[in-house]
């Protein structure tokens, strides 16, 4: 029973032979590990993009509508484009300006966290094929921990998804385990003891991340809403009134709205099929660690086709992230 199970094996993995398939799978997952951490870091900066986005997109609704006004000191005054992040509320007492740089920082613990899930596959990669003497990613783990304490506890705010990525010298985070795990050593081909080790850091890590990327889909919900309300305002505006002609500067005008609304349209589909496609890969390799986990150092674990077949899953996505840039950068 065990040789049939090694055969079926041999034709499933695609090894060179029933000894390597779990390294085998260990490699492909590291493979695609990698690939992630190395493009999703070429993404543009999701939440502080669309924050910027955001605010200009409010305060062009509210200067259309007559009502960029202030408050406080500045109430009643109007407000133009140079004090708006300053002076308008995103929600409640925070300010655009408090929050675009909430999304900076939050932005940073992404990309630096994905270095982190690299340093990993690498590892993994290393193990596989040779004695690992240790890795040290403090620097890393100093910078997200930094980084985090510095995201206020804004309410409604994207940004605050990733703080639990953050922790400290005397109660790590989750970046601070996964760098103890990777600054031990590891003999060759001991992959198993590194995935055990690391396993507890790298699934809050991944589940942090998909979450964070969760809480920016929903303001891009609203990003989208409030673009579609700022079209078709300034489609009122161009109107002409009841019984007139419309008249040539009117045309040009429609002309240029209609490539405003292009434009902008686009730029939605792109972000959100770049998000998306983000957030696949990073759960498909979230169950891919997890069945990897399961495999458990066994060549006849029936987890690794499973490994492999999340880890082709995550490449796909990783191709479509690159496609949904491309067509970003293309307008």
């Amino acid at each position: 029973m065990r040789t049939t199970t090694c055969l079926v094996s041999l034709l499933t993995l695609l090894t060179v032979g029933c000894g390597d398939a779990y390294l085998k799978a260990s490699q492909t997952f590291a493979t695609a590990a990698s690939a992630s951490a190395t493009t999703l870091a070429d993404a543009p900066d999701f939440n502080h993009t669309l924050c910027s986005r955001r605010t200009q997109i409010n305060y062009l609704k509210n200067r259309l509508e007559g009502t960029n006004t202030g408050d406080g000191a500045l109430s009643g005054a109007r407000i133009y484009w140079s004090q708006w992040a300053g002076a308008y509320k995103h929600s409640g007492d925070v300010e655009w300006q408090t929050h675009c740089k909430a999304t900076q920082a939050s932005d940073a613990v992404f990309n630096k966290a994905l270095t982190a899930l690299g340093a990993y596959a690498d590892a993994l990669a290393t193990v596989a094929g040779e004695d690992y003497s240790g890795k040290d990613i403090g620097s890393l783990v100093t910078d997200i921990d930094g980084l985090a304490a510095s995201i206020p506890n804004l309410p409604g705010v994207a940004a605050t998804a990733i703080k639990p990525l953050g922790g400290s010298a005397d109660a790590p985070g989750p970046i601070g385990q996964l760098a103890g795990a990777l600054k031990t050593s590891y003999s060759k081909r001991r992959v198993r003891d590194i995935v055990k080790q690391a396993d507890p850091a790298i699934k809050v890590i991944l589940t942090v991340l998909t979450t964070y990327l969760a809480a920016i889909a929903l303001e891009e919900t609203q990003w989208e809403s409030d673009t579609r309300e700022l079209i078709d305002l300034f489609d009122v505006s161009l109107r002409a009134e009841p019984g007139s002609s419309p008249v040539r500067p009117e045309a040009v005008a429609l002309m240029e709205l209609t490539k405003f609304a292009e434009h902008r349209t686009h730029e939605i589909e792109t972000t959100r099929a770049a998000q998306a496609a983000t957030s696949a890969a990073l759960q498909s390799l979230s169950a891919a660690e997890d069945a990897l986990v399961k495999a458990n150092g066994d060549n006849n674990s029936p987890n690794l086709p499973t490994v492999l077949g999340l880890a082709a899953q995550v490449l796909g996505d990783v191709a479509a992230v690159r496609v949904a840039i491309q067509g970003g950068a293309a307008q």
